[in-house]
């Protein structure tokens, strides 16, 4: 149908399609709110949103729909995927103090974590934290401070380990 429609008429007809989904997932959604369709009819709606979004990265209502979904339903492993967009998203627009804030959180999300059955969530955003680290460290270093470097490192490693630790018993 998306073919059919922006062959014939472009792309008033791709949007015209768009808008028919997103109306037509609304209305299902209203009248079937338990739906196992629900879940993926969200997840396309943000999949839309962002391929709306320019080089700059995800648009606000892209990455609204997908904290969206990954508040609602991140047992689905379409939300851990949104997460890795998310995080990633702050990467690129040079947020990297918003991404590690991010990613914590999202490490803090057991139902998340478990829905990533292969663990390539946890291990880029436990790589994500961990790059943060490593840069914290390198800016300390280059004022040549390099015992306190050291410490820095060694403390944030003890407290990634720590966290581990707990995690693992509860």
């Amino acid at each position: 149908a998306l073919e059919r429609a922006g062959g014939k008429h472009g792309n008033k007809g791709f949007e015209a399609v768009e808008k028919r989904f997103q109306d037509d997932a609304d209305r299902f959604e209203e009248v079937f709110p338990k739906d196992q369709l629900v879940p993926e009819l969200r997840f396309k709606r943000a999949r839309l949103a962002a391929a709306h979004s320019g080089p700059e990265g995800l648009s606000k209502t892209a990455r609204n729909a997908m904290n969206e979904f990954i508040d609602k339903f991140p047992e689905r492993p379409e939300a851990a995927e949104a997460a890795r967009d998310l995080v990633a998203d702050q990467l690129k627009r040079k947020q990297g103090d918003d991404a590690v804030e991010l990613a914590g959180d999202f490490l803090k999300n057991q139902k998340l974590l478990a829905a990533d059955r292969r663990g390539e969530l946890k291990r880029y955003l436990n790589a994500v934290v961990s790059r943060q680290s490593f840069e914290d460290v390198k800016s300390i270093e280059k004022g040549e401070d390099y015992l306190k470097a050291a410490e820095e490192y060694l403390q944030k490693q003890k407290y990634e380990k720590a966290l581990e630790e707990l995690k693992r018993v509860y």
